[in-house]
């Protein structure tokens, strides 16, 4: 069934757009000849519903309904439909905005209903209304996390685990855990341009005094190491700036977006690539003065 805001939306469009339209019926009207023509009627698709990206979805077939001595006018109100709809947004009162999409008719042709002495075609369209996302969704395989985690594992020592991005199911301690709170790009001159992410730490452990001596040991390291390795083979480092400590910063993993007692801005800065130019071989030149 297509819900009410989505029928409500497209009805309007409908009535605003093709003044030909005499209704536009939420079911079809008794079989009775005397019915005003032109019409239209709504009918849901039978796959509607939510989509993975946090959406809404209404599959709308439309069947416009025209006299059966009138069959060149079902091309002219099918065209106009389709252009009043198609890439449009409707905005129902009340009611969330949808943007519509023609699909195309039915695939039958136009088929005649005797009953109504009319003839009718399917056409079928798309409601969309994107929705705010109800979690946040955390980034979990970033290799400045990876590498920050495995600085923090050494530092810390073997018995301490470190993770990105989300606590595992196992929920094992002591562990640290890295989140990225802020990106930022900040431009070099006209050669470079600096990448700045700020990261955030939470802790886990027997207890409170275990985790307040990992993040003053992890505070004291970031103090003393200008760089952490991010790929020490290719030696790419990422520069360490302005380590905080604060222990008021809500330390509930669970809650949106929180801010951990540890917080710290890593920076790499990366060579814009030069663009390519015709090389100059020679240079003649001839003076004229004497």
């Amino acid at each position: 069934m297509i819900s009410a805001n989505a029928r409500n939306a497209i009805r309007a469009k409908l009535l605003e757009s093709v003044p030909d339209l005499k209704e536009v019926y939420a079911s079809l009207p008794p079989a009775e000849a005397s019915t005003v023509k032109p019409f239209a009627v709504l009918a849901g698709s039978e796959d509607s519903g939510g989509s993975p990206w946090k959406g809404l979805r209404e599959n709308v077939k439309v069947e416009l309904y025209v006299s059966r001595s009138a069959t060149g006018e079902l091309d002219r109100l099918a065209k106009i439909m389709t252009d009043a709809l198609d890439k449009g947004l409707l905005k129902p009162d009340g009611g969330e905005a949808w943007v519509s999409l023609y699909l195309g008719t039915s695939g039958q042709a136009d088929a005649i209903d005797e009953a109504r002495d009319a003839i009718k075609r399917e056409l079928q369209f798309a409601l969309l209304s994107p929705q705010p996302l109800t979690e946040p969704v955390q980034i979990t395989s970033d290799p400045w996390l990876t590498a920050l985690g495995a600085w923090s594992k050494s530092l810390l020592g073997p018995e301490w685990s470190a993770y990105s991005g989300a606590w595992p199911e196992s929920g094992a301690t002591p562990a640290v855990l890295w989140r990225i709170t802020g990106i930022d790009v900040r431009t070099v001159g006209s050669a470079a341009y600096e990448v700045q992410k700020k990261m955030s730490a939470f802790f886990r452990a027997g207890d409170a005094d275990r985790e307040h001596a990992a993040i003053l040991k992890l505070l004291e390291g970031m103090g003393r190491s200008v760089k952490i390795p991010l790929d020490a083979t290719k030696r790419q480092f990422l520069r360490v700036s302005e380590p905080k400590m604060s222990l008021q910063a809500d330390v509930l993993a669970s809650a949106p977006s929180p801010q951990g007692p540890l917080t710290v801005t890593l920076i790499r800065r990366t060579m814009r690539p030069a663009e390519e130019a015709p090389l100059m071989k020679t240079i003649q030149y001839q003076s004229k003065m004497r």
